[in-house]
């Protein structure tokens, strides 16, 4: 039998282990070890034609044909990304001033100064911040559809990051991913919903192309904020 001990304060039973973020200790998109990792973060910090094939190159000569695959792949993920941003359309969740209650807005629809919650592992609890700013990310004809087991898809692009609660090895730990590293069994979380509903499993992450789709790019005072109920997005600086 294991014993899993359940962190808790008044407000949100969520905790599992503790807040631990990283993008560069985390072993990116299926290498995972030497060259492999650096391969893949190489091409994904620039992404540029020569980068694809020097890394092709190098993980030719010492790593696995698995990691070239990976490398030209991520290299094809964030050029086509248009950085981390939400489909249009998508609902954001806003704490209205009037009515003294939660309502969702577009994400399109945002305007500065709009008052926007945030679930903030490292005190699970959930802070509200104003909007500053709502960045036009343009189009884009390539993205991530998420899935979970009991909450809505939500589409972003490559480089969204987002909190997940994961175990990678060393027990649950949060980890601030980019949604091109997001994996079926990986945990989300909806601070609003029912006690038993707040962790969110993900069950698929998949590629759609579909062209001429418009993505939006919220910023934050808190550097992060909610769509679609999932409170786990985090602000693209």
């Amino acid at each position: 039998m294991t014993l899993v001990e359940i962190h808790q304060n008044q407000q949100y039973p969520l905790r599992l282990g503790a807040p631990v973020y990283s993008f560069g200790d985390l072993p990116p998109g299926g290498c995972f070890t030497g060259c492999q990792v650096s391969c893949e973060s190489s091409c994904q910090a620039s992404c540029q034609g020569s980068c694809e094939r020097s890394c092709e190159s190098s993980c030719q000569k010492s790593c696995q044909s698995s990691c070239q695959t990976s490398c030209q792949s991520t290299c094809e993920k964030t050029s086509q990304s248009g950085g981390g941003c939400i489909r249009e359309g998508t609902p954001v969740d806003v704490w209205d001033l009037e009515k003294q209650d939660y309502i969702t807005v577009p994400v399109e629809d945002l305007n500065p100064g709009m008052i926007l919650p945030w679930y903030q592992p490292e005190t699970d609890t959930v802070i509200h911040g104003e909007l500053l700013e709502l960045q036009d990310a343009s189009y884009s004809n390539e993205f991530l559809r998420i899935r979970t087991h009991n909450g809505p898809p939500v589409d972003v692009t490559f480089s969204q990051p987002f909190d997940v609660l994961a175990d990678l090895g060393q027990g649950k730990k949060w980890y601030k991913l980019q949604a091109m590293y997001l994996r079926p069994g990986m945990q989300l979380v909806r601070p609003f919903d029912t006690p038993n509903n707040r962790l969110s499993t993900i069950v698929s992450v998949e590629t759609v192309r579909e062209p001429g789709v418009h993505f939006w790019n919220p910023k934050t005072s808190t550097g992060g904020f909610c769509v679609n109920g999932y409170a786990d997005l985090y602000v693209k600086v």
